[in-house]
């Protein structure tokens, strides 16, 4: 085994249960899931607002209470679900590259100047203010436009229509060291073929049928 490519996702899902990363990018033994109402209806809005930012199409009748918070968009410079990587070196490289390391996608990047940036992110689930994704977007952001020296994020919360907290994302250092903590401790566990089973309030739903945590019926 080897690590598997970082993303959000991977090192958010690491944090959480160690052995969940382990069956998903490492054995890759589980069922292929089937998506759930939630999850298509995110995507689905993921796809309309995108439209509406790259072509200026109109949202969806049912989305179109969204138009307000992504109407402020129209006067500024955007490219919509930006795929950027990294080498294990944080040198930038393409999405799909063999020596990709770390990747993500940018719902919304916005150069505000030459050297500031703004990253919207639409989230349409529950509020949940956690600035990990927005770090790793700038930190990806910034690889590709050194120049870029001021970040900052929002999540825009689609279902309650609201805008986030504001977040400072301009330390890139901290977020890289960040990560790099996260992908030795992964390796370490590669290396020693330990990965925790930890127990928490997503055990119930988690794809790890076998595991004794899983609530499921």
């Amino acid at each position: 085994m080897k690590l598997p490519v970082l993303s959000y996702t991977v090192l958010n899902l690491w944090l959480t249960c160690p052995h969940q990363v382990y069956r998903r990018y490492l054995v890759k033994d589980l069922p292929k899931e089937t998506k759930t109402k939630e999850q298509l209806a995110g995507i689905y809005a993921h796809e309309a607002v995108e439209q509406r930012v790259r072509s200026k199409r109109p949202l969806p009748p049912d989305l179109a209470r969204h138009e307000s918070l992504v109407a402020p968009l129209d006067a500024v410079h955007v490219e919509p679900e930006l795929e950027l990587a990294v080498t294990e070196e944080g040198r930038p490289c393409g999405f799909w590259d063999q020596d990709a390391w770390l990747r993500g996608k940018l719902d919304a990047p916005i150069l505000l100047r030459t050297d500031r940036a703004l990253l919207a992110d639409w989230k349409t689930g529950k509020r949940r203010e956690d600035s990990f994704e927005l770090e790793i977007g700038a930190l990806l952001l910034q690889a590709r436009r050194p120049e870029i020296r001021e970040l900052y994020g929002v999540y825009i919360w689609l279902k309650d229509g609201v805008k986030g907290t504001p977040h400072d994302l301009s330390n890139t250092e901290r977020t890289w060291n960040r990560v790099q903590t996260l992908a030795n401790e992964i390796e370490t566990a590669i290396e020693d073929h330990r990965f925790e089973k930890t127990p928490g309030p997503l055990c119930s739903w988690c794809p790890v049928k076998d595991c004794q945590h899983n609530r499921s019926k």
